[in-house]
């Protein structure tokens, strides 16, 4: 994911979770909101080993204040 991801922007943190309901789910913390808008573009239903990427963004209530 670092691969894919890291070339939009610095990456804070990577964290993914995998349970029986699903395949897995990552979260991916970008430092600045601008940098996770471009991988939103260019990355939603990108294949990765047989798997489409859904991407989503989520502001922090701290980054709206």
């Amino acid at each position: 994911m670092y691969y894919i991801f890291g070339k939009y922007g610095v990456i804070h943190k990577i964290q993914t979770i995998i349970n029986k309901d699903t395949k897995g789910t990552t979260f991916m913390v970008f430092l600045r909101y601008p940098r996770c808008e471009k991988p939103m573009d260019h990355l939603s239903r990108f294949n990765v080993e047989n798997q489409y990427l859904i991407v989503l963004y989520l502001l922090s209530t701290s980054e709206n204040e």
